[in-house]
């Protein structure tokens, strides 16, 4: 029998605690994605004492070949499989999803055999979910909820997020942003036209509706908007006026700079987007966050939990 964890006792009634097995979660997706996976390692990590591990072998970087969420100053340990584990990984996933998807087997039942918790996708927060990971200390998914990180955040454990070696042209945004106190505007285009008839692409009116929701002491300050589709929003008669600005990132810019930059904010408006919920889930303070409802056109495909209560919610409205 191989222990994992034992304690010591001293004279002095004193324990001390070692723990050899890491908690290990497998983060999916882009940027944002990879925070919610993130998150949920953190809190459980911390729940079992445990060190960090976060293994990218799900990382997508359909957004960006070269950056995730190691560009910022995040604690744990990181792993970047080999191109060739990732390829073996990744065929051997698919086979066991598709054993898991014939035989209607849930994520809970494969954990019992392969050490390795996989998410039921859109599941709602869930306590009991500890008492399951006791003997897998592994997750993979993405565990789309607010509450990982604001548990973590109420006990003092997390606050917002730094880079770890900002460019000139972040830090040049980053004064200007801490001076004028702008409201930032997500909107997320792009790729999400592929997926407009199932997570939905939000039109410039519900843009101008949120706008309207804003508290009247943040109107007249300035937009900042970001978009994977800035040449198009650009030509939104929402956006007209001098206070407006278009943040253009380099085409091989970080995208977690502009992330960062979000955090900045006197407000929020987001789209049904991980990325500028995490702006503002990951303010520097606290702002007035604007958000749609419901966060997907087909809601079969929309979160349980994804927003926090607080925030301001306003009727999607869809192409």
């Amino acid at each position: 029998m191989v222990l994992s964890r034992f304690s010591l006792r001293m004279k002095s009634s004193m324990v001390i605690r070692f723990d050899f097995r890491p908690f290990t979660v497998e983060v999916a997706g882009g940027l944002g994605s990879q925070f919610f996976g993130y998150f949920a390692g953190q809190y459980f990590s911390q729940l079992f004492d445990s060190r960090l591990r976060i293994d990218l072998v799900d990382a997508s970087y359909a957004h960006s070949d070269q950056f995730d969420i190691t560009s910022f100053d995040l604690p744990g340990h990181f792993s970047h499989p080999a191109s060739h584990t990732i390829r073996l990984r990744r065929f051997l996933r698919r086979v066991g999803d598709h054993v898991r998807v014939k035989f209607s087997i849930n994520g809970r039942f494969i954990g019992r055999f392969t050490k390795r918790f996989v998410e039921i996708p859109g599941s709602a927060f869930d306590y009991n979910l500890k008492d399951l990971l006791t003997r897998s200390h592994r997750i993979s998914g993405f565990y789309v909820t607010y509450r990982y990180l604001e548990l973590l955040q109420q006990s003092g454990q997390f606050e917002t997020v730094k880079l770890k070696r900002p460019s000139d042209w972040f830090l040049q945004l980053e004064a200007e942003a801490r001076l004028t106190n702008p409201v930032m505007i997500h909107i997320r285009r792009g790729d999400f036209l592929d997926a407009k008839d199932t997570l939905g692409v939000l039109r410039e009116e519900y843009f101008a509706n949120a706008i309207a929701n804003l508290p009247d002491g943040l109107k007249e300050n300035p937009y900042w908007i970001f978009s994977n589709d800035i040449s198009h929003v650009m030509e939104w008669t929402v956006f007209d006026g001098e206070k407006v600005k278009f943040i253009y990132q380099a085409a091989d810019g970080d995208p977690a700079e502009s992330l960062k930059l979000f955090t900045l904010g006197s407000a929020c408006i987001i789209s049904n987007s991980s990325f500028s919920f995490f702006g503002a889930m990951l303010s520097e303070r606290p702002v007035t966050v604007i958000c749609p409802e419901p966060s997907a056109k087909d809601t079969t495909h929309a979160m349980a939990e994804w927003f926090p209560p607080a925030w301001t919610r306003i009727q999607s409205l869809f192409l």
